[in-house]
């Protein structure tokens, strides 16, 4: 399901649009799951740890984890943001114009993205992957439905918008069962503290 919520708007763009459109969708989607590879290898170190049940403090790491690499893609993205009017186009060619606007719209779906890993490898770690689940259900539900009604008139601006609200619910969702459970308060996951880096180094450590 998962798969579906990253590829099935790639079926609406290819319909609706042209081939020089499909071609600078595809090369920002690429780029998202670029940006992926690091929250999904601590997303591999969170549910061995959660499965494990000895880690006491795993879910104040999980918070952790979650909020440093917000911050860090944060950071990154409003890099490009700045740059990528130039950049895109200067490494990619001259037919990827399209490549700055979709990204902007991609933006906060990375960032929701980049905060899930941590959440959702959590739960499937604690016998919860129903709330993984139907969270996949629910974006890829948001995501066909946007797609279905605005990207034959907006083509892959809607698109993108589709995939990056998507992301956003999917996140909020596993969120609000996180916090449900462990009473987490909700600016634990945004505001940065000191003790980020700490932790993040101590999720890549090899188990004793």
């Amino acid at each position: 399901i998962f798969f579906f919520v990253y590829r099935v708007d790639y079926w609406f763009v290819e319909n609706y649009c042209t081939a020089n459109e499909l071609g600078n969708y595809i090369q920002v989607s690429k780029i998202v799951q670029w940006f992926l590879l690091i929250p999904m290898m601590i997303g591999t170190a969170i549910f061995p740890l959660t499965a494990s049940g000895k880690n006491a403090g795993i879910v104040n790491k999980v918070v952790s984890i979650s909020r440093l690499l917000l911050w860090i893609y944060l950071l990154d993205c409003i890099g490009l943001a700045i740059t990528g009017y130039w950049i895109f186009v200067l490494v990619f060619g001259e037919t990827y114009t399209y490549m700055y606007p979709v990204f902007l719209f991609f933006f906060p779906g990375i960032l929701a993205l980049a905060s899930l890993y941590s959440v959702s490898s959590y739960h499937a770690g604690i016998k919860r992957v129903d709330i993984n689940l139907k969270g996949s259900l629910l974006a890829l539900l948001v995501i066909i439905v946007i797609n279905v009604l605005f990207t034959p008139i907006y083509g892959i601006y809607a698109a993108s918008v589709a995939s990056s609200v998507g992301y956003v619910l999917y996140f909020i969702f596993s969120l609000y069962f996180f916090n449900r459970r462990h009473k987490i308060k909700l600016y634990q996951f945004f505001k940065p503290v000191t003790s980020d880096y700490t932790s993040l180094k101590s999720m890549l450590d090899k188990p004793q």
